[in-house]
């Protein structure tokens, strides 16, 4: 599949699945990335660790989902269904986030945002695996 394919393609599943998870209140947009673009866009560490990001504006619910090109150990529909789910629990953590301040301590703030960020990210990858075995029950899972 070129990339243009691919572009089409999770632009496809995008306004499927927003749909399905109730986020047509969201703007969000889709955009497939090669390596470097990917790189560039989102960081060394990123372009190591993940397979998508997504760039969100909390005030006005707007998210840009980045996809990778190149094939993943997660596929292309797993990774953006995990970065819809970081959307429907995103303004609890926006809000936590926001907060945060009142941790006067930076050492302990940090500690305490870093926890969090690692229980969001378990938390929606376990929301995306729920997601993912109900749509394959009800038969409605598309890749």
């Amino acid at each position: 599949m070129t990339k243009k394919q691919m572009q089409k393609h999770a632009e496809s599943l995008l306004a499927y699945y927003q749909k399905i998870f109730r986020l047509q209140d969201w703007d969000i947009s889709v955009q497939v990335l090669d390596q470097q673009e990917y790189k560039l866009e989102h960081g060394e560490e990123a372009d190591y660790y993940t397979g998508a990001c997504n760039r969100v504006i909390t005030q006005t619910k707007r998210s840009m989902i980045s996809l990778r090109y190149e094939e993943q150990p997660t596929p292309l529909v797993e990774n953006l269904i995990h970065e819809l789910a970081n959307l429907m629990v995103h303004q609890q953590w926006w809000h936590v986030s926001k907060h945060s301040e009142i941790i006067q301590n930076t050492e302990q703030r940090e500690l305490f945002m870093s926890t969090l960020d690692d229980l969001l990210e378990l938390s929606v990858s376990n929301i995306t695996r729920a997601l993912i075995k109900s749509l394959q029950e009800g038969g409605i899972y598309k890749q």
